[in-house]
């Protein structure tokens, strides 16, 4: 009960952070669109990162450190937001649920 505001805070903060890295990394992602609408990214693949809402569901999956790899990065920018993502996902998560349940 007395870590209810704390949790709170942990919630807003987690995603707050999806809703940024997920427009980071739909826009790093996205690549260039071909004739039919479809994005292709410079290594010729095409983009999984089709819309932010499923830009999302990789935000969470990174920041829990599930990592499915249906969907990752290669474009040299979207790396970088990828790293930083997993590293602050894990101290959004990780240290105040360390701090609160010591």
């Amino acid at each position: 009960r007395k870590s209810t505001n704390a949790f709170g805070l942990v919630g807003m903060l987690f995603t707050l952070q999806i809703m940024v890295f997920s427009a980071f990394i739909y826009v790093a992602e996205r690549g260039t669109a071909d004739q039919n609408g479809e994005f292709i990214r410079s290594d010729g693949s095409i983009s999984p990162f089709t819309s932010i809402p499923t830009a999302m569901w990789w935000c969470v999956v990174t920041m829990t450190t599930v990592g499915y790899g249906d969907m990752y990065p290669v474009e040299p920018f979207g790396r970088f937001v990828g790293v930083i993502c997993m590293f602050t996902g894990v101290l959004v998560i990780a240290a105040p649920v360390i701090i609160i349940g010591g």
